[in-house]
């Protein structure tokens, strides 16, 4: 999984920002999204914004984007709900751009 994370405020990168995923459980119809701060994939984006995962098992995940202890942001549909994005076995998942309300 790859992508670049941007400040919707100043439309730069934001560099040496953390990234997680946080795994989708699903009951039936319901879901909802777990972060585990011990063992959810996680990385720092570089200089320019760009963040890279690799070998991420092949689920759902929502992603959080800054301090979870602090200021973060989860990345949402327009809606507001959580957006899920699907890891597949052996494939690249490019995330493209994702513009956040977060302070660099």
């Amino acid at each position: 999984m790859i992508g670049r994370v941007i400040s919707e405020n100043t439309g730069q990168p934001l560099a040496h920002t953390t990234v997680r995923l946080a795994e989708v459980v699903r009951q039936g119809n319901e879901g909802a999204f777990v972060l585990d701060t011990a063992f959810s994939p996680g990385d720092i984006t570089d200089d320019q914004g760009y963040f890279r995962f690799e070998n991420v098992d092949a689920k759902e995940y929502v992603i959080v984007i800054g301090d979870v202890y602090n200021a973060y942001q989860i990345i949402s549909e327009p809606s507001g709900k959580a957006r899920v994005w699907k890891a597949e076995p052996d494939q690249v998942l490019d995330v493209g751009e994702l513009r956040v309300n977060l302070s660099p």
